[in-house]
């Protein structure tokens, strides 16, 4: 019995640890994270989301879920987280791209409060693991400051089972400032003398040797219970910097610290302003900068009342209920309520069918009047009608008839019609015939193009050229031979003479005699056969005698020319022939005289009256 009771025992223990192990793994399984790039940015400065790869200094690579931050331009990120989440964990990653000498700043805020920070990241920092408790915030901040970027990677929220409001708060640089001087203010990452990071700057400037004020004047308007801060000298301040800071809340003293330099750690500010309507922050002092950090108003805590319908549920959608707080009314919880769903009426049709295509009933909410329930209706049958034929049939293919439906003329059956036989188209030479080889033609079918017969075409005859062909050229001395062939194998058919032709004669060349010795004999020579032709030329016979006239002429007148210059006389054409012609007369006269007996040299008296009129 004790060992039955012990077995028990044990098998109660294993389904106790089985059932511990599933609860834990359901459990776990039902937390549910959201990737940090998934979120939505409510605000932001120079600030990526980066798909691509980074890597660090120490090699380690990372992807997918980046947000880089450019710290040199005070890059930041806010999320509004509305109380819905509990865990925000990650690493914070330096590239190894970075500058080496570069130092970069990165702090995270919940609602104000200071979540996480941390001062000094340089290239050589690993990565830094972070895993923060954000139950209940609602409005989250990341902030950095320095030389170069820095970087979130696998950073995600876990979501939360149920929401938790998030508490009333604001900064002071959220409020309106009624009246200043030597005031600035600005949201960002400020680091104290002492290194440590600090949220926003409320900037008080008191930089003159000698004393002097500056002031802001902030407008809280009774919205809030308490402020929390910080009282920081910033690192410009000299050495011998004095600061006093006195704080009043409706003109009256609520704070005041004196004597705060560049040695004194940070001061802390924790005032309740409940009813408060104008807060001043006063500081005296000389040689230093005074600035108001991690400044937080808080309001008050909600206090949800009853749940309020916002938005009525309706047969699809999905309702909703608030809870508003008792005191300020605002929103503190938001329940979506589930879509009460559609009340079905009858099937109607909403398409009929055919025997082309299915129909359609549906039934439509008798609330809404949507339809919230649909289904199909089978196709009719067709009503077939007679044979057509859709295709004709053919030597290669079968062809085809259909009986279309009477109704909606679509095809109801299809039924093949046998191929038909081959059927020959004319003849087609395949290879030509020659005078020396036969040809060869063929048949095919005229539908399919298939080969059906061949058959040879016989010899042909020689076929004459058209015109002759001159195989030898006729010469002066011998005949030529013209030929005519055949166009197909170049034999000779028919054979003819050609006649011899012309001598062709050079120019005559005189080769003997000449115009003083008549007659001229001259020859010519055939350029093709040089053969030589002779001729005997007389036309220059008469140039002899009558050159030796016009010599004998030529002597007769100069003869005449010295006998006339040595009379005196003038020689013209008229005296010449007057000359002429009594040289004439003279001599017809001494003729005379000889034939009388008279001597010409002694002469008579009528002698010598010719003598007196003798030109001589």
């Amino acid at each position: 019995m004790e060992q039955k009771k012990a077995y028990k025992n044990i098998l109660m223990l294993v389904a106790m640890l089985v059932f511990l192990f599933s609860w834990c793994s359901i459990a776990h399984a039902e937390e549910k994270s959201v990737l940090l790039k998934d979120m939505h940015m409510e605000d932001s400065n120079e600030c990526e989301i980066w798909e691509k790869e980074l890597k660090d200094s120490y090699g380690n690579s990372y992807s997918g879920n980046i947000v880089n931050m450019e710290a040199s331009r005070n890059s930041y990120a806010v999320y509004n987280l509305d109380g819905e989440y509990t865990r925000f964990s990650g690493k914070i990653v330096i590239a190894e791209d970075v500058y080496t000498d570069c130092v970069m700043d990165i702090a995270i805020y919940g609602d104000g409060r200071e979540l996480y920070s941390k001062a000094g990241l340089t290239r050589q920092t690993e990565a830094q693991d972070f895993d923060l408790d954000v139950t209940g915030v609602g409005t989250l901040e990341i902030r950095s400051s320095g030389e170069d970027s820095i970087s979130l990677a696998e950073a995600e929220f876990t979501q939360a089972e149920e929401r938790t409001v998030p508490p009333t708060y604001a900064s002071l640089g959220e409020l309106t400032v009624i009246d200043s001087v030597d005031f600035e203010q600005k949201t960002c990452l400020q680091k104290d003398t002492f290194g440590d990071l600090h949220k926003g700057r409320q900037y008080f400037k008191n930089p003159m040797t000698s004393e002097t004020e500056s002031y802001a004047l902030y407008n809280l308007d009774q919205k809030y219970l308490s402020f929390s801060g910080k009282l920081i000298i910033d690192e410009e301040s000299t050495t011998n910097c004095n600061m006093n800071v006195q704080i009043y809340l409706d003109d009256q003293l609520a704070f005041e610290q004196n004597g705060i330099g560049r040695t004194t750690e940070p001061v802390e500010v924790n005032l309740n302003v409940t009813n408060v309507k104008v807060m001043k922050i006063r500081v005296v002092g000389k040689a230093g900068y005074l600035c108001v950090v991690d400044d937080v108003l808080k309001g008050h805590d909600h206090t949800p009342g009853e749940w309020e319908t916002e938005t009525e549920a309706t047969c699809d959608k999905a309702g909703k209920k608030v809870q508003r707080c008792t005191e300020c009314k605002e929103i503190c919880n938001t329940q979506e309520t589930k879509a009460l769903g559609h009340t079905p009426g009858d099937w109607e049709t909403e398409i009929e069918a055919t025997c082309k295509a299915e129909g359609k009933r549906v039934k439509y909410c008798t609330v809404c009047k949507k339809v919230c329930a649909e289904e199909k209706v089978d196709k009719l049958e067709h009503e077939p009608g007679d044979w057509e034929v859709e295709s004709e049939p053919t030597c290669e293919e079968e062809g085809e008839k259909v009986r279309h439906c009477k109704v909606c003329g679509e095809i109801c059956d299809t039924e093949a019609i046998p191929q038909t036989e081959h059927e020959p188209g004319d003849w087609e030479v395949e290879t030509e015939a020659t005078c020396w080889s036969e040809g060869e033609e063929s048949v095919y079918c005229k539908y399919c193009g298939e080969w059906l017969d061949t058959r040879e075409i016989p010899v042909l005859e020689h076929k004459q050229e058209k015109e002759w062909f001159v195989q030898e050229e006729p010469t002066c001395t011998y005949e030529g031979t013209q030929v005519k062939r055949c166009v197909y194998c170049g034999e000779t058919i028919k054979v003819e003479k050609i006649p011899k032709t012309k001598h062709k004669f050079g120019e005559w060349v005189t080769v003997e005699g000449s115009v003083w010795n008549a007659p001229i004999v001259k020859t010519r020579i055939c350029s093709g056969c040089f053969s030589e032709e002779t001729k005997k030329v007389y036309a220059w016979v008469w140039v002899k005698p009558v050159v030796t006239l016009l010599v004998i002429l030529g002597v007769l007148v100069g003869i005449i020319v010295i006998l006339m210059r040595q009379k005196g006389i003038q020689i013209t054409v008229a005296n010449i022939k007057e000359f002429c012609r009594n040289g004439i007369r003279d001599i017809k006269d001494r003729s005379k005289d000889e034939e009388s007996g008279d001597d010409i040299f002694g002469g008579t008296k009528k002698n010598e009256k010719k003598d007196k009129d003798d030109i001589f």
